[in-house]
C-alpha cells in the first residue's frame, strides 16, 4: 500500500512563480494546484483538502483578506498556510 502524495495548493498571481513553484513541488512529489487569486482559492478550498497552502501575501484580491477569511471561518487551515511574497 502507497501513502498518498501530499496535496498542495499555490496561491499566487504571477505565472512565471506559479510555473516555477509548481515544477520544483511536483519533481518532489508533491500534488499541486494552482490558482491566481485568493478568491480561486476560496472555490478550490471548498472542493478539496490541502496539506499545505503556499500564499502570496501581497497580491490583488489579497492575501491578507484571504488570511482572515480561514480566520474566521476555518482557523485550524491557518497552520498550513506558508507566506510567499517578494516584497
Amino acid at each position: 500500500m502507497y501513502a498518498q502524495p501530499k496535496k498542495v495548493l499555490v496561491v499566487e498571481d504571477y505565472e512565471v512563480i506559479v510555473g516555477l513553484i509548481s515544477h520544483i513541488l511536483t519533481r518532489n512529489s508533491y500534488v499541486v494546484h494552482t490558482t491566481f487569486d485568493a478568491l480561486g482559492a476560496d472555490d478550490m478550498l471548498t472542493r478539496d483538502r490541502y496539506d499545505a497552502i503556499l500564499l502570496d501575501l501581497k497580491m490583488p484580491n489579497g492575501g491578507v483578506d484571504f488570511i482572515r477569511r480561514i480566520e474566521r471561518t476555518n482557523p485550524a487551515l491557518l497552520e498550513k498556510i506558508i507566506v510567499v511574497t517578494a516584497a
